[in-house]
């Protein structure tokens, strides 16, 4: 079943957001998108980033911040692991902003 995932990062701004990023390799020709992510957004607080993804599974999120994530927050440096809200997807839909597709 699809999970939400929100994720609070403390501390986290636009600069450290594009380190983490490089650091998973999510950036450049060929970005290493891990299995499972299905969507991705993002914004920032004043002090705070949210990254509201939404996947295929829970257990596929759990690898990704076992085995990816939090290898990556700590070679970053200097950022928390995040608050971490989940719940099941109920329902979905997608709308392109010219109203196509």
């Amino acid at each position: 079943m699809a999970v939400c995932i929100i994720m609070e990062f403390a501390g986290m701004n636009a600069e450290r957001y594009e380190a983490l990023m490089n650091q998973l390799r999510l950036r450049g020709v060929n970005p290493a998108f891990p299995n499972g992510v299905v969507s991705n957004v993002v914004g920032f607080t004043g002090d705070s980033a949210f990254v509201v993804n939404v996947w295929d599974s829970k257990q596929l999120f759990e690898d990704f911040l076992a085995n990816r994530l939090t290898l990556a927050l700590e070679a970053v440096g200097g950022l928390p692991r995040p608050r971490v809200t989940t719940f099941d997807v109920y329902k979905s839909y997608t709308v392109s902003p010219s109203g196509e597709g």
